[in-house]
């Protein structure tokens, strides 16, 4: 391993050592509700995509949305 977080989290040996799975076995694209009170609630209703959650609570916020590199 050379120490990075991805080496880290697909280790075979972390996997091994912890009795752990990275998969769910049943997995499916069922919706999810979710649910916001306060300022910017009104960016939370309807359908989204899961990855525009941290999106929209940045705008909520005020603050510009920057993902992980």
């Amino acid at each position: 391993m050379s120490g990075g977080a991805d080496d880290i989290a697909n280790s075979d040996e972390l996997t091994a050592k912890a009795h752990i799975s990275w998969s769910t076995g049943s997995h499916n694209g069922g919706a999810v509700p979710v649910f916001a009170v306060g300022a910017g609630s009104e960016l939370f209703s309807g359908k989204m995509d899961n990855t525009d959650i941290p999106k929209k609570i940045c705008e909520a916020m005020g603050i510009t949305y920057a993902p992980a590199k």
